[in-house]
């Protein structure tokens, strides 16, 4: 049984490989769906994020695989009665498939809308039905990354002292960041690595440290005595002696230092 079912699997394969109309995405679910197939009953119901997980797509891309690979008749697909009442679930069933009557989905209409496929299983929350919980004014809503920062959260001082900060420096350092990221509010107030954001904050708070006590520039060293030269020289003109003549008593002053 397992032998003839094998051969029937890779004669369809075989067949779907040369239907221009299906994508290589189409083809790749149709192979992932074959392989949940029971040899012996033919019972094929994946869950489609399973089949999404197998060949690393969106959900919605696999809807739009099976609504392609329905339009071209390669599938069928029922839904059924999951055990226990517990909601409805889609069958699928391969067929032999069309000579070229089916339209694929990125072209022309098909009639089929992808949400005809979604699942459908009442049994989980309303929050996490495929069809309508999980989205927020018609896209799906992105999930949250990051976590606030944890209240036992203490950063490493060693961290600060290893870039050269002293022991007070680095502890004003660590309450600042605590203050910082405890004040920020929504999702920029949340990090992956609270380590790693700590590491960085050290980083920047010694380098902004090491700036302003670094020693100043030699153009600025030259400006200072140049200036400190021209105060001393126009200091002296004001002070040349008594032998000056009364009527000279205000000196003369070179252009450029006239009040």
């Amino acid at each position: 049984m397992m032998r003839g079912f094998a051969a029937w699997k890779f004669d369809l394969l075989d067949r779907m490989s040369t239907d221009r109309r299906l994508s290589a995405t189409d083809f790749r679910v149709a192979y992932r769906l074959l392989s949940y197939m029971n040899a012996e009953t033919g019972a094929c119901f994946p869950k489609q994020e399973a089949i999404a997980d197998d060949v690393g797509v969106t959900d919605r891309t696999i809807r739009l695989s099976l609504v392609n690979l329905r339009a071209c008749g390669w599938l069928r697909i029922e839904e059924r009665q999951l055990p226990n009442g517990r909601g409805r679930s889609n069958f699928y069933l391969f067929e032999n498939g069309t000579t070229g009557n089916g339209v694929p989905v990125n072209g022309a209409t098909t009639g089929n809308s992808p949400r005809d496929f979604r699942k459908r299983d009442s049994s989980a929350p309303p929050i996490y039905e495929h069809v309508n919980g999980n989205t927020k004014g018609g896209k799906r809503a992105a999930p949250e990354r990051g976590t606030r920062l944890p209240e036992n959260f203490s950063p490493d001082l060693s961290v600060a002292l290893a870039e050269g900060m002293t022991v007070t420096e680095a502890q004003r350092s660590a309450l600042n960041f605590l203050d910082y990221w405890k004040s920020k509010p929504g999702a920029a107030g949340r990090k992956l690595d609270w380590s790693a954001a700590w590491r960085i904050w050290a980083r920047k708070d010694a380098a902004e440290a090491n700036r302003r006590q670094r020693p100043p520039h030699i153009a600025e060293q030259a400006l200072d005595e140049a200036r400190q030269a021209f105060q001393q020289q126009q200091g002296g003109l004001f002070n040349d002696g008594d032998d000056e003549s009364a009527d000279d008593s205000a000196g003369y002053l070179p252009p450029g230092v006239r009040h």
